[in-house]
């Protein structure tokens, strides 16, 4: 090893350390900053028009523009989920742990600690989170980080007894399974349950991957297992696997039907012409290779039904939507048409684009396909108020304007700045 060359290589880390941590810095005061003064201030004397202030951040923390997040989220491109959590974080570090902040602003702590530490914190009082942030300003830069979260979830515990056991309380009353999204045909599952019963479900789990290994299963044991948590979604074949009451199909592997569920399976028609090498969309599950699409279905009923030519669908004159245009409106949006959502349209509300007109004001065919976007509350409000502006500019795009000028194109391929947003970043 050439010891002067690493060294040279080292420092170069360090400088590139410090200047991110530098960048991060000026990142967050600039995020403060915007966070207690960004205002669209509507010009209206009616309450229920005017601007409402929300709380991100937790107890201590001033209030924000309920739009701030839509103008931030878009000019990040992040989802406003994600701008609201960058608000409430550079919130709660600045005004509950003024010390973990100074802390941060001098360069002895990345952000992304700060942010854990911080958020270990956030069912505290303020004047509770203060006596935590004393004692984590007097350790932090100087011990381990996981010393540090462990050393922090006792001052907590310390800082209110009570609410550490109502968590304890509320971790067991909130116990649940929930499923993340499919990913080329696999789905994470996270679950909390009592300590006891996570054992014997290891347990069973071990037992049914060992049946699936004696029957003939060449898949690793964990893979065993994950197949097994499959399993257990049908008690009668999982009680079958564990006494060897069911024969084997070809190939040592069994089969327990699914039941019935509606899917919808999108194939295109280059996919239709070649299908070994095609892939289709399933909704709630995401794409697939059609060479998967038999292990998906195995066990299942399969019903093929018409395609429906959303083209063909006329526009109505009444203001109501008829369900067979709101099921095309969903498929050619299947998120929410603003910028950089993450929103899936399932549940979403649709909105006429140009506003509907009534009265002597109105005009036939104002309902249509291309003239209805699925928008959530806060979006639909803050177009209908004003504070953002959207026109279409074609069949599948909307170009929207937020109250700081700034705008985006948004469409089948996402979202792309428009205008004046591109020159600022080039």
């Amino acid at each position: 090893m050439d010891k002067a060359q690493a060294g040279r290589t080292l420092d170069r880390i360090l400088a590139a350390t410090d200047e991110i941590r530098s960048a991060e810095i000026r990142q967050s005061i600039a995020l403060a900053d915007l966070a207690e003064t960004y205002s669209v201030e509507l010009d209206t004397l009616i309450p229920e028009l005017a601007e409402k202030t929300i709380h991100p951040g937790d107890d201590g923390t001033p209030g924000v523009s309920e739009f701030l997040c839509l103008e931030l989220g878009p000019a990040l491109g992040v989802s406003r989920r994600t701008a609201f959590n960058m608000v409430a974080a550079v919130l709660n570090l600045k005004h509950r742990h003024p010390r973990t902040w100074d802390s941060f602003l001098r360069g002895l702590v990345p952000r992304w600690q700060a942010d854990v530490l911080v958020d270990m914190t956030s069912g505290l009082s303020a004047s509770a989170a203060a006596w935590v942030d004393d004692r984590i300003a007097r350790h932090v830069g100087r011990l381990s980080f996981q010393r540090m979260k462990r050393l922090t979830k006792g001052w907590v515990a310390q800082a209110d007894p009570q609410l550490a056991a109502e968590e304890e309380a509320s971790a067991r009353e909130h116990r649940g399974v929930r499923f993340g999204p499919d990913m080329s045909g696999t789905t994470d599952m996270w679950a909390s349950l009592a300590s006891r019963g996570a054992v014997a479900l290891d347990k069973t789990l071990s037992d049914l991957a060992v049946a699936m290994g004696e029957s003939g299963d060449q898949r690793t044991h964990d893979q065993r297992r994950s197949a097994a948590l499959g399993i257990l979604s049908d008690p009668a074949a999982a009680l079958s696997w564990l006494t060897d009451t069911t024969s084997t199909t070809a190939g040592g592997v069994r089969r327990a039907s699914r039941g019935r569920s509606i899917v919808h399976l999108h194939l295109s028609q280059e996919t239709l012409v070649d299908p070994e090498s095609g892939v289709a969309r399933v909704d709630g599950f995401g794409p697939l290779t059609v060479k998967t699409l038999p292990e998906f279905l195995a066990g299942t009923n399969v019903t093929v039904r018409p395609v429906i030519d959303d083209s063909r669908i006329t526009p109505v004159d009444s203001y109501e939507i008829p369900e067979a245009l709101r099921d095309a409106v969903r498929r050619g949006s299947p998120f929410e048409a603003f910028p950089f959502t993450s929103t899936t349209s399932d549940h979403l509300d649709l909105d006429h684009i140009v506003a509907y007109k009534f009265g002597h004001l109105w005009e036939p065919r104002q309902t249509s396909v291309h003239g209805l976007a699925p928008l959530a509350r806060l979006v639909h409000r803050a177009k209908t108020l004003g504070a953002w502006k959207v026109r279409r500019t074609g069949l599948a795009e909307l170009c929207w304007t937020s109250p700081l000028g700034r705008t985006y194109i948004i469409g089948p391929r996402g979202t792309r700045p428009s205008g004046s947003v591109m020159r600022r970043r080039e």
